[in-house]
């Protein structure tokens, strides 16, 4: 079962895609949510999270073609600067920042956003998305 996969621990939000005969799982796409004003260590605590639930997925679960990982928290300078020195790149946004890195040994997509940029991708991705997120579900 997906949920013993992460034994105590375990990704904020979780959602799994299924494959055309719906026994198997196509693509994962896992949340981590840090509280705004966490510290640097915590974001970056973050981003082990989402590599570890990856490898998790990864050893118990064959079927999985793509984990797409995402982080949300505010941004600052320090983290910022970990991130360049790390293995992201920076990804455009209509507004927000987000920095994406691509593990191809754990076939993660692992993106990095704050709150402005998650709900930027969500609106152009599904405008009916983004109306719920904004608390306008009358427009659905």
């Amino acid at each position: 079962m997906i949920v013993d996969t992460f034994g105590s621990m375990h990704p904020d939000i979780f959602m799994a895609m299924p494959r055309d005969n719906m026994d198997e799982i196509s693509d994962v796409i896992i949340f981590e949510l840090k509280r705004i004003g966490a510290k640097f260590f915590e974001k970056t605590k973050g981003i082990t999270q989402l590599e570890t639930y990856s490898s998790a997925l990864r050893k118990n679960i064959n079927s999985i073609s793509m984990v797409w990982g995402f982080l949300v928290i505010d941004f600052d300078s320090q983290i910022e600067e970990h991130l360049l020195d790390s293995r992201f790149n920076r990804v455009y946004t209509e507004s927000g920042l987000a920095y994406s890195s691509y593990y191809e040994n754990r076939k993660l997509l692992l993106t990095v956003l704050d709150l402005k940029a998650l709900l930027s991708m969500a609106k152009k991705r599904n405008e009916v998305f983004t109306n719920i997120l904004n608390g306008n579900s009358r427009q659905c």
